[in-house]
């Protein structure tokens, strides 16, 4: 039996036992609940292997934030994502038709967004408020537009393909005109990306409102909830019978875009995001005086392939009214 076929009977066990506690329901693909498994097992070890002093509120929220953060990333839909079992291991990337095993280490990596012990109790006197639950929505909100947003700034600056245009000099002598053209100048872009990496036509584009909404050719996106957050789909672009899901990140520059290839199978991208454990409490800094932990991931990231991913930069571009 080869390693991958160990893998993968190790990650259906932790699947199989994370199922009988309810934790996977209402998760789309068996992708996303086996990866979320595996962080949960990881999570589930770290906790119980971590004595620091008022670790206990943490370790009680983890869990369920580590369930609320892993399904819902985008990343899912944009790059290979591989849950390590361990902190060394290997993933797994196809090169052209063979399936190549690499070494990785996950390290770890400070998120912007930090934990307040105080805002839990801050909470508690408000009637009818379940406190932890609300202070894990807002954590789990926040930690997956962190890593979504940093994922999407690795594509593109490691994109090979990058492309920069001037909204005022594409063809067509109004604006609306020229959003014909900036359509033209995407589906060159994909073309491109096609030609490059030989795997496809890429599958995704994530850009800003004001960029989605020249290029789309069909609104069908999350609802307004779901929008009004971090980054998420709003249509799709179909040209000479390819389609892309076009995806919105509502804090992305009006002139940028980044596009790329993932593939049905989850080892088919040109980028894989390895994470080992979401959260880890870090050390409550001792100087400032506010009562704030960082929290800490611990991932690993490769890019394998970047061919497979495309960036386009538009100056001087003009919105629609």
């Amino acid at each position: 039996m080869d390693s991958l076929q160990v893998l993968e009977q190790e990650k259906k066990a932790i699947t199989e036992r994370w199922e009988k506690y309810g934790l996977l329901e209402n998760i789309t693909t068996e992708e996303k609940k086996s990866g979320t498994a595996v962080l949960l097992e990881n999570q589930r070890l770290f906790n119980e292997n971590s004595h620091g002093d008022n670790e206990a509120q943490f370790k009680r929220i983890s869990i369920p934030l580590a369930r609320r953060i892993a399904p819902n990333l985008a990343a899912w839909h944009f790059v290979s994502v591989q849950p390590l079992l361990l902190t060394q291991d290997h993933f797994y990337y196809f090169q052209g038709n063979k399936l190549v095993k690499e070494a990785i280490e996950a390290k770890q990596r400070k998120m912007k967004t930090t934990w307040n012990y105080d805002a839990v109790q801050d909470l508690r006197p408000v009637n009818g408020l379940n406190a932890e639950a609300e202070l894990c929505a807002v954590l789990a909100q926040e930690l997956a537009i962190e890593f979504d947003r940093h994922l999407i700034h690795e594509l593109r600056e490691g994109a090979a393909v990058k492309k920069f245009v001037d909204f005022n000099d594409l063809y067509g002598n109004s604006k609306f005109a020229k959003y014909i053209t900036l359509q033209q100048v995407v589906a060159d872009l994909a073309e491109d990306v096609r030609i490059y990496s030989k795997r496809g036509h890429p599958t995704w584009v994530c850009t800003s409102q004001e960029i989605a909404e020249t290029i789309s050719s069909e609104e069908n996106g999350d609802d307004f909830f779901t929008r009004s957050l971090g980054i998420h789909k709003y249509g799709v672009l179909a040209e000479n019978e390819t389609a892309m899901t076009i995806w919105v990140d509502p804090i992305m520059k009006a002139g940028q875009l980044v596009m790329g290839y993932r593939g049905k199978h989850s080892y088919d991208a040109g980028y894989a995001f390895c994470p080992h454990l979401l959260l880890k409490r870090g050390v409550l800094d001792q100087e400032s005086f506010v009562p704030r932990s960082p929290i800490i991931s611990i991932c690993g990231a490769a890019m394998t392939d970047p061919t497979c991913y495309a960036a386009l930069e538009i100056e001087n571009f003009i919105p629609a009214d």
